[in-house]
């Protein structure tokens, strides 16, 4: 099962108003809603995530749960699942692996657009970095001066670790 559907423009079939009638003005949808991508199909994935995150943790479902963008008086509410599978379970764990690498690999080496020079598969950009810096936070000289800033108006002092 998957979402994917050609690129379109943003139509009005992406997000409705408050009232429940289209809209492609991103104020109106934010006071409505997004819609799932990809029709009926869409709807189903993100009904059937809505589920398990509710049900299993408890938390709200559907219209209970309060606009991202909300007043701050009231809590979000969002639910949050997460599930680890055992693939030996179901067959061979390095066979798995080896299947999984594969298609990290296609996706990498897919057609790159125009001034893109490599392709990340979800997180691994991220991954490199917390790979490259460990348990180090790299912050911009700006943001270190004003972090420095801030401490020296409150009594203390930002202890850094050049590198």
């Amino acid at each position: 099962m998957t979402t994917r559907r050609p690129c379109q423009a943003k139509t009005a079939s992406w997000a409705v108003k408050s009232d429940g009638s289209p809209t492609t003005d991103p104020e109106e949808a934010i006071e409505g809603m997004l819609l799932p991508t990809a029709g009926p199909k869409g709807f189903g994935l993100a009904l059937s995530i809505d589920l398990l995150c509710g049900i299993l943790s408890g938390g709200a479902m559907g219209s209970d749960v309060m606009p991202l963008y909300g007043s701050a008086d009231v809590p979000y509410d969002c639910s949050h699942v997460l599930i680890a599978i055992d693939v030996g379970h179901f067959g061979d764990a390095a066979t798995a692996r080896a299947r999984v690498e594969a298609f990290c690999n296609a996706i990498r080496d897919g057609a790159k657009a125009p001034g893109v020079d490599r392709l990340f598969t979800p997180g691994e950009p991220e991954w490199q970095r917390r790979t490259k810096w460990g348990d180090e936070v790299p912050l911009d000289a700006s943001v270190l001066n004003a972090l420095k800033e801030l401490a020296r108006e409150l009594g203390t002092e930002i202890k850094t670790t050049p590198r």
